[in-house]
C-alpha cells in the first residue's frame, strides 16, 4: 500500500486511544492508516474509519477473561456481558463498515480470515501474503514475542533496574509484561481451548449463563 500504519507504539489506556482517535479522525495525511484497538462500542457513523469486531462464546469469554484478569467469576462475567452487547447493537451497522469475526475463525482458519479482513478493508493481498500475516501471528510466535518481553522485565529485575511503563502493566494482583509494538502481554496465550468451560465452571454456573446467553448462542451458532 505504500502507506504508513500510525500508532508506532500501541496505545494502552482508554485516554491514551481517545487522543489517538482524535488526531485520526482529523488526519488529512492519505500517507497514514491508523489501527486502534478499544474495548468500547463505537458508534455507526465514524468518518473515514471501518470497524473489524470480534465475538465469541460468552462463557469462553469469561474464563479466558478471569485467568487473564486474575479475578472472579462476577468480575469477568462483566466482560461477558459486553460481548452480547457489542454484536447485538452491531447487527444494526452497514456492513461495509463493521466486519464482524468469529473468534473461532481465528483460530481454524487464519489465512482465509486475513484474505477476507483485507477485502474489508479494499486491500489487495496475494494468498501467500495471508499466509507470511498468518504465520507471523500464530499462536506459537506469539507466545515467543510474548516470552521475550517477559524475559526483559525479568532481566531488569534481576539487575534492579526500573522498568518503562510501556513494557509493563501493574495491577493489584500481578503484572504483565507488554510488547510495546504489538499490544500483546503475559497472558494473552494460555493452555485454555475453546469449550473447556464445561470443565471449569460449576453446574449453577453453566445454567446461569445458558439461562442468561441462550438467545444469543442460538443466533450466533454456538448452541445447535
Amino acid at each position: 500500500m505504500g502507506r504508513k500504519i500510525e500508532p508506532d507504539i500501541v496505545p494502552q489506556t482508554n485516554e491514551e486511544i481517545f487522543q489517538a482517535a482524535r488526531i485520526a479522525l482529523t488526519s488529512q495525511d492519505p500517507g497514514k492508516v491508523w489501527v486502534l484497538k478499544i474495548h468500547n462500542l463505537l458508534k455507526p457513523n465514524l468518518p473515514n474509519s471501518k470497524i473489524i469486531s470480534i465475538h465469541r462464546d460468552p462463557r469462553d469469554v469469561l474464563i479466558s477473561y478471569k485467568e487473564f484478569m486474575n479475578c472472579n467469576f462476577d468480575d469477568a462475567l462483566h466482560c461477558a456481558r459486553d460481548v452480547v452487547r457489542y454484536t447485538k447493537a452491531y447487527e444494526s451497522y452497514n456492513s461495509n463498515y463493521l466486519l464482524s469475526i468469529a473468534y473461532n475463525d481465528i483460530v481454524d482458519y487464519p489465512k482465509e480470515l486475513i484474505l477476507r479482513v483485507a477485502s474489508f478493508l479494499k486491500v489487495t493481498i496475494s494468498e501467500d501474503n495471508a499466509k507470511e500475516i498468518a504465520f507471523k501471528f500464530s499462536r506459537e510466535q506469539v507466545k515467543s514475542i510474548i516470552k521475550n518481553s517477559e524475559t526483559v522485565i525479568n532481566n531488569k529485575i534481576a539487575s534492579n533496574k526500573s522498568c518503562d511503563e510501556r513494557e509493563v502493566i501493574l495491577t493489584d494482583t500481578n503484572w504483565r509484561a507488554v510488547d510495546p509494538n504489538t499490544g500483546f502481554q503475559s497472558r494473552h496465550i494460555s493452555q485454555y481451548q475453546t469449550g473447556d468451560w464445561k470443565n471449569i465452571l460449576s453446574k449453577s454456573e453453566q445454567q446461569q449463563l445458558y439461562s442468561e446467553f441462550s438467545n444469543w448462542l442460538k443466533r450466533y451458532g454456538y448452541e445447535k
